[in-house]
């Protein structure tokens, strides 16, 4: 397969509406096809050759021989200067222009997460939530309330796991778990830190069932092994920090033992000095 054959076949992959406009790949680039329309195989008239691109740019012709290509390489035609500046003033153009769009579209994350750092230094949760906490800690003491309370707790993660979203509920939730965040992460105790955790989770699960519904379909035994892998890279990562919650999720408060007034009831401590090579 050359390297055309290939582009090709990318472009059918990324489903490149238009495959000889350079901004329709870029455009696949971030944004996923409509999955109920899949578009036949382009035609390979339409795809750009690579070959013959660099052979034009480089003013040579694409049957050229290997060694002509490498001085081409090196010594350009004087009449090819003014084309490759304009390509680099088309491509600084191109840099500005997306730098643009990602300051407009950081604008407001970086406004609203002002707007959230605000209204959690404004308003003292602190009192409340701690209230709420020790109302709370007598009634979770109980088995079955615990018990009970906790079954309710990962139905309800189960159930917004599982439910699909539409792209406007998709930003509600993300938002709607962003300021929970934000006010939680200043509050003090165990359960707000139990709290983030959940929020964590929930979102990492959402992720990991959309990835195991929606991505797990190959064409070849290349794409199963490539894909499976990298499923069980991400695995590997989510379970690492499962683990890191469990661990961190209740830290134990041990308190402070005087020590006897004796020394000699002190405990010893023997200190080993590793040495190389003396007696």
């Amino acid at each position: 397969m050359n390297l055309h054959a290939s582009l090709v076949w990318l472009a059918w992959q990324l489903q490149v509406a238009q495959p000889e406009r350079w901004l329709a790949w870029l455009l696949r680039l971030f944004v996923l096809p409509p999955a109920n329309q899949m578009l036949p195989a382009p035609d390979p008239a339409r795809v750009p050759d690579p070959r013959i691109w660099a052979a034009h740019t480089l003013g040579i012709a694409p049957d050229a021989r290997w060694h002509v290509w490498v001085l081409s390489l090196f010594v350009r035609p004087r009449t090819r200067v003014h084309a490759l500046l304009q390509d680099l003033m088309g491509l600084a153009h191109l840099a500005a222009i997306l730098n643009t769009i990602v300051w407009l579209v950081l604008w407001p994350l970086r406004k609203f997460t002002a707007l959230l750092e605000w209204i959690a230094a404004r308003f003292d949760f602190v009192a409340p939530a701690q209230a709420l906490e020790q109302a709370l800690l007598p009634v979770l003491r109980i088995r079955g309330v615990r018990w009970t309370f906790n079954t309710l707790t990962v139905l309800l993660g189960l159930i917004v796991v599982t439910t699909p979203f539409s792209m406007m509920g998709q930003l509600l939730f993300l938002l709607l778990c962003w300021a929970l965040a934000m006010v939680v992460r200043r509050l003090p105790g165990h359960y707000p830190s139990l709290l983030l955790a959940g929020i964590s989770l929930i979102s990492l699960g959402r992720y990991l069932w959309w990835r195991v519904t929606t991505t797990l379909e190959f064409d070849s035994i290349t794409e199963a092994i490539l894909g499976v892998g990298l499923l069980g890279a991400e695995a590997y990562t989510w379970l690492i920090v499962l683990l890191g919650f469990i661990q961190t999720a209740w830290p134990l408060e041990r308190k402070r033992v005087a020590l006897h007034h004796d020394p000699a009831h002190w405990p010893t401590v023997d200190v080993l000095i590793p040495t190389y090579n003396e007696p």
